[in-house]
């Protein structure tokens, strides 16, 4: 089936460790397509976004971004828990996003992650006093 070695081909543009997972995932939808007509409007779907989830898959502030997302919903969760309620939760992941809307903010630039790392070492004193 052409449209299924066109995806075979467009998986290459993924980073290797993601290519056979979204190449399963493709093809199991692809095979399942009655038509032709589908295939084809899957396929180029498909390769419209493909630039899009390739910068995704590659970029390092996506694990970042998972990462934080994952740590969000656990905060939220204990906030309810044990602080006092649905008011405190809804503070506390308002506060924590504040905070990694920031630090993902510094960390997208450099001249802003060297001022950042000035100010945390002015703030810690010389490395023979602490």
């Amino acid at each position: 089936m052409a449209s299924g070695r066109v995806l075979a081909a467009a998986v290459t543009l993924l980073p290797a460790s993601a290519r056979d997972r979204w190449r399963e995932e493709w093809l199991a939808e692809l095979f399942v397509l009655g038509t032709r007509r589908e295939r084809v409007t899957f396929v180029t779907q498909i390769f419209v976004g493909m630039g899009r989830l390739a910068v995704t898959l590659y970029r390092p502030a996506a694990v970042l971004r998972r990462a934080y997302s994952a740590l969000f919903a656990a905060v939220v969760t204990v906030g309810g828990l044990f602080m006092g309620g649905w008011r405190a939760a809804v503070a506390a992941a308002a506060a924590i996003a504040a905070i990694l809307a920031v630090l993902m903010w510094v960390l997208r630039s450099e001249e802003r992650t060297d001022q950042l790392a000035r100010l945390i070492g002015a703030f810690r004193g010389p490395p023979g006093k602490r």
